[in-house]
């Protein structure tokens, strides 16, 4: 167990700091060469809204979540909290760039280089405080054809910078970094995102995954569209996440970065009812998406210490829209065992999708086989995970989770 908790440690830290690391590039002549460096932050308020327009497009999201203001704050330090205690050092923001750096021999040069434009903008800046959990801040790198010795402000992406075809087709992203991102939508659901990040240029595509946004690959039978994805109104408050799910989510969180997951997972907590003097845990039918993303796969997770209750333990029923018993699953591998006992539901899911919109609830109850001792009840109200594969993404295999 020690043993599992240090490399678990030692592989997000790691991966952590590869997301905000430029390498630098190798020349014909075997000497590292480094483009032309330069700290925006002076430019960041007139850079802001295409930045912020950049990183949508880069979580797959048209629009920003509309949550309320000044709510996420104690969810944030519930996630941090939570990081913390399953032995992770997650501070939530990107190492602070140091002065600009100028890559060597250019310093006298007149010609145009092409230039790395890096922004460090925090979710203040962007006013995403209200909705994102981590990271608290984001490295932006630009590439863009420049004078090392005149380096002025970008009011325009690259591209429209004022010169010949030829040196602006010279000057682009050659590496990519997937950065982890953890956000709130209007539904109270946790999603585990990402976003593919600049952090190189110069000539040639590199590493850039251009041609992702190509892949559509039909995953099942519910594909989200723009009408499934707008919320009407901004919620008037925030429901906390209990303890399980945020459990979860951190484990989730690491097994997805640790896995390769291109996949959006969103994890949402039941409302209890009463039916029959059984409790019922239900979830809306319609489920909230982005515009693009194919729903994969659907799991009720039922949290329970596994060491102590095994699944023949319990009955998990569906009492609507359907009637059925739910049948444990060991995937998918990007689910923590320690999160709980997993039923799928995709099926349910894909079925009523013709349902959307008719504010159906999906529900379920779980009944103990035999007598349970006070350790072997549910440690909080199940939960529905749900699996999406983005439109510009690679297909994660299911044999890979």
């Amino acid at each position: 167990m020690a043993l599992a908790f240090v490399a678990m440690t030692v592989l997000l830290g790691s991966l952590l700091v590869v997301a905000f690391v430029m390498p630098p590039k190798e020349d014909h002549q075997g000497g590292p060469t480094v483009d032309p460096i330069y700290d925006q932050h002076r430019c960041q308020k007139d850079e802001l809204p295409s930045i912020r327009r950049s990183l949508l497009r880069a979580l797959n999201l048209q629009v920003e979540p509309q949550l309320p203001m000044g709510q996420l704050a104690p969810i944030r330090e519930q996630w941090k909290h939570t990081f913390s205690a399953i032995g992770h050092r997650s501070k939530g923001s990107a190492p602070s760039d140091n002065s600009p750096e100028v890559a060597p021999g250019v310093g006298n040069s007149t010609d145009l280089k092409c230039c790395q434009l890096v922004s460090q903008i925090s979710l203040e800046d962007l006013g995403w405080d209200n909705w994102v959990i981590y990271p608290e801040s984001f490295r932006v790198v630009r590439c863009a054809p420049c004078n090392p010795n005149n380096v002025r402000c970008l009011a325009h992406p690259p591209s429209a910078v004022n010169d010949s075809p030829s040196q602006l087709q010279c000057c682009e992203p050659t590496s990519k970094e997937t950065v982890p991102v953890v956000y709130m939508d209007e539904l109270s659901s946790l999603v585990i995102s990402s976003a593919a990040l600049t952090r190189a240029c110069g000539c040639g595509p590199g590493n850039t995954n251009k041609d992702l946004s190509l892949v559509l690959v039909a995953v099942g039978t519910m594909e989200c569209t723009e009408q499934e994805s707008l919320i009407q109104e901004i919620p008037s408050s925030m429901v906390m996440p209990t303890q399980c799910l945020m459990d979860c989510t951190a484990l989730t969180f690491t097994k997805k970065l640790e896995l390769g997951d291109t996949r959006n997972i969103r994890l949402t907590d039941s409302t209890e009812e009463e039916h029959r003097n059984l409790k019922e845990y239900c979830w809306p039918v319609d489920l909230k998406c982005n515009v693009g993303e194919h729903l994969q796969r659907a799991f009720v997770v039922v949290p329970v210490d596994p060491s102590v209750v095994a699944h023949e333990h319990l009955a998990v029923k569906s009492t609507a829209p359907v009637v059925g018993t739910l049948s444990a699953h060991g995937d998918p591998a990007t689910l923590a065992d320690d999160c709980g006992i997993r039923y799928e539901v995709t099926p349910i899911y894909q079925s009523t999708s013709e349902s959307m919109g008719k504010g159906l609830s999906f529900c379920i109850q779980v009944v103990a086989q035999q007598p349970l001792s006070r350790d072997g009840m549910l440690k909080c109200p199940p939960f529905l995970v749900t699996l999406w594969q983005p439109s510009a993404a690679q297909p994660m295999r299911e044999g890979g989770g």
